[in-house]
């Protein structure tokens, strides 16, 4: 599918995307997890139908994208703004989401906001924003607080480090929460972000203050009298993999809720570890490319 590349104006900048295919066939946005960006699904990519029009972006301050004005610190209803903004931009009533790890968070939360306008959901190594205990609000959130300043401050007064492109390869490569990626999958994101200062000399365009964030929700509890009261209605197929954290496990009871009011959701489990649709995209490429074009979902 033919590939293009454009800019979303949005009033500290601006987001910076990437298509595939005809923009006559209906819309399946993508959003990709923490410190990626929208390279992340250009392996995948091949393995879907060609009778869609995808978009991918880069979330603010990742990728090409501008970042988020400097005084603030990232909460994910920023984010939830920024991918609100993004879908209103298209004009498009009906759309179909795909969100990995961190963007499949979003991307099920904007499906409970708005689901007159969804019509599938594919969640890869994702299922809600992680709650936390009541018991360890106090500490999180102070921690959260602590570290937002010295982000801020880092921030203000701190260049990012300069690497050789090797290094900055490298530091993708085995810079992951859960497992690493292979080297090939790698490839696509230091295309959208690497900046070039020199001579083989390169920094890395994420924004610093990608190393803390908000929790969102407070107990498991909480995520579960949600998620009863303002369900997702549309199919929904989750990917996971089987070397990466047993998060359907720990989203056991959210789960058992969901699809509750939900026959419509399907979960299965492929191998690879959290970055599986990326470093396998042919084991995770079909299962989507079925969901998608099964007319009696």
């Amino acid at each position: 599918m033919e590939e293009k590349e454009f800019e979303i104006p949005v009033p500290w900048g601006h987001i910076s995307a990437k298509s595939w295919g005809n923009d006559k066939n209906q819309l399946v946005f993508m959003i990709h997890g923490t410190s990626d960006n929208a390279g992340s699904f250009d392996r995948l990519i091949t393995y879907l139908p060609n009778n869609f029009y995808y978009i991918a972006f880069d979330l603010p301050g990742h990728g090409k994208s501008s970042h988020f004005p400097s005084n603030i610190p990232l909460h994910e209803i920023n984010y939830m703004l920024a991918v609100n903004m993004v879908v209103n931009y298209v004009k498009r009533e009906k759309i179909v989401l795909i969100g990995h790890s961190w963007g499949g968070q979003m991307a099920m939360l904007y499906s409970q906001f708005y689901p007159e306008r969804v019509l599938r959901l594919v969640l890869i190594e994702a299922v809600y924003f992680s709650p936390i205990s009541v018991d360890y609000f106090k500490q999180c959130t102070t921690e959260y607080i602590d570290n937002a300043i010295k982000l801020l401050e880092k921030s203000q007064t701190s260049k990012p480090p300069v690497y050789t492109y090797e290094k900055a390869k490298n530091a993708i490569i085995h810079g992951r929460m859960y497992g690493k990626l292979k080297p090939e999958a790698a490839e696509p994101l230091l295309k959208r972000c690497l900046k070039t200062v020199g001579e083989d000399q390169y920094q890395i365009s994420n924004d610093i203050r990608l190393k803390t964030k908000h929790c969102l929700f407070v107990d498991m509890e909480f995520c579960v009298s949600v998620i009863k009261e303002h369900p997702v209605t549309c199919p929904i197929l989750i990917i996971v993999g089987k070397d990466s954290t047993p998060i359907l496990e720990y989203f056991k009871e959210f789960l058992s809720e969901l699809k509750k009011a939900n026959h419509k959701c399907t979960t299965m489990e492929v191998d690879g570890n959290h970055d599986v649709h990326n470093n396998k995209p042919e084991l995770v490429g079909p299962a989507i490319h079925s969901f998608l074009t099964t007319s009696s979902l």
